[in-house]
This record gives structure tokens, C-alpha cells and sequence, in this order.
């Protein structure tokens, strides 16, 4: 992997005229982008493709109003792994088809995050199978849990199988505390939540960076 290359590939996308009757036209389009701006494009597509073979948009148009009404965003905490500073991100979300694993009973609708979007080589197609997650509820030493926690997204299934950069950022926040072993690769997204992640995930704001700094201080990435 080449942190510094631009992508230059041919890919098929739908345009969706501005008319539902008119059906979607598919393009063939040759791309020169950088990786996290590709990214972003070729997941938004797929995440929108997949609400339509959902809700079968075109054949049976949904009540509830435009496809693109059920994308919600999310401010999250981007953490590049090329040693870019921490910014904030609209992390999507969807709606999922089956209960929320960590609040099964919860009456709240459950949203499935695509932090995807902003992972740099990660594998195509697979959408959170290409990716894990890790709950951070309380800061060593702390007696009570957050109020709002926050939940942690990393790669794990890269494009080409190899291991994915190790992040830059994170490595220079540990210092000393660094471990090869148990680094952080790939880019890291950081959401924040009242109940659950997939059922209650509320904006986050650059504030959360001094908390998740310490986090990462003394914190490895989760092993399989």
C-alpha cells in the first residue's frame, strides 16, 4: 500500500435523474482521486444503492419521502493514519433490518454506522464485515462510566489483504507507550453515544479529542 498514490480506475455508477420516472442510468467513469476522496465517493454510492434494493425505490416508491431522508450523519473524530491532525467528519448512518445488538428491546430505531466511507484500502463490498468496533465506557481510574461513551471504528479486512499503515497520529500520541504488537493501523473514526451505538449515537465535537488522547495514551488496538 501507498499512502501517497492516487487512485486511476474505471467505475460504474448509476445517475438518478431528478424525475422518479425515469429510470437510472449507468455510467461508466475513469477516476484519478486520492484514496480517502475516493472512498468517500465509491462507499456513499454503495451505501445508496443498497437503501434502494431495500426499499425498492423506483418500482414502489417509499411514503416516508426521498431515499436520501434515511442517510443520518453524525459529527465524529477522524484520527488519519498518514499523520494528518484529528478533524471532525459526518459519520452516515442507515437503517438496519434486525435488532440492536447491544439494546435489543429498545423501542429507538437501529442504525447501521459506514465508517467505511473514511477507511483508507479498506476491502470493497463487504460493509461492516470489512471493519470492527470497540466501546470505550470510562478512562482508567474513573468510578462511573460516561455518560455518553464512545465507540471506537478500525479497519480489519484490507483491499489487498495486506496489513493496513499503522496510524501515524496515534503512534506519536502513545510515545514511549508504543507497541508495534498492538498498534493502531488504518484510519480510525471515533463516534460518540447515549445507550447504544447503533440506536442512540449523538454528535461529537473536537472537545472529545483531549478524553480519547488519553485514551489512546495507554490503549492498544483490540486483538482478534
Amino acid at each position: 500500500m501507498s499512502p501517497g498514490k492516487n487512485f486511476i480506475r474505471k467505475s460504474h455508477l448509476l445517475l438518478f435523474p431528478s424525475k422518479c420516472s425515469t429510470a437510472p442510468l449507468r455510467l461508466e467513469v475513469h477516476t484519478s482521486l486520492r484514496p480517502e476522496v475516493y472512498n468517500y465517493f465509491y462507499f456513499s454510492a454503495q451505501i445508496l444503492l443498497y437503501l434502494l434494493s431495500e426499499n425498492q425505490a423506483y418500482s414502489n416508491p417509499s411514503p416516508s419521502g426521498d431515499i436520501m431522508d434515511q442517510l443520518v450523519s453524525f459529527e465524529a473524530l477522524l484520527f488519519p493514519s498518514d499523520g494528518r491532525n484529528p478533524h471532525m467528519v459526518a459519520l452516515m448512518t442507515s437503517p438496519m433490518s434486525v435488532p440492536d445488538p447491544h439494546a435489543p428491546y429498545s423501542t429507538l430505531p437501529a442504525r447501521m454506522p459506514h465508517p467505511e466511507v473514511y477507511m483508507d484500502y479498506i476491502a470493497e463490498g463487504l460493509g461492516p464485515r470489512a471493519w470492527h468496533y470497540h466501546l470505550v465506557e470510562a478512562l482508567d481510574g474513573m468510578n462511573k462510566k460516561f455518560v455518553n461513551p464512545y465507540v471506537i471504528f478500525y479497519p480489519t479486512v484490507s483491499r489487498d489483504g495486506m496489513p493496513f499503515p499503522i496510524n501515524k497520529c496515534l503512534r506519536e500520541i502513545q510515545g514511549r507507550s508504543f507497541r508495534e504488537a498492538t498498534a493502531w493501523r488504518g484510519n480510525i473514526i471515533v463516534a460518540k453515544y447515549r445507550e447504544s451505538p447503533f440506536s442512540s449515537m449523538i454528535n461529537g465535537s473536537i472537545a472529545d479529542f483531549p478524553i480519547l488522547r488519553n485514551y489512546f495514551m495507554t490503549h492498544g488496538a483490540p486483538q482478534s
